[in-house]
């Protein structure tokens, strides 16, 4: 895990500034506007491996895991 968020609310992609360049027109994609979370949640989350959330087929490198 590189990084830990409080996530405030969850938008259809696009509906935000951001900085990474346009964004294609696909459908169905989400993103969220937060802040890193707490220190004492990222200093016991952040830098722990997540293997054992993603099936061994799994391409996409990113999960949400609402905990």
């Amino acid at each position: 895990m590189q990084e830990v968020y409080q996530v405030a609310t969850w938008l259809p992609a696009g509906s935000t500034f951001f900085s990474r360049g346009m964004l294609d027109d696909s459908p169905g994609r989400w993103e969220f506007v937060g802040q890193k979370a707490p220190e004492e949640i990222r200093n016991k989350d952040n830098d722990h491996s997540v293997e054992h959330l993603f099936p061994k087929s799994a391409q996409n490198p990113i999960k949400y895991v609402n905990v």
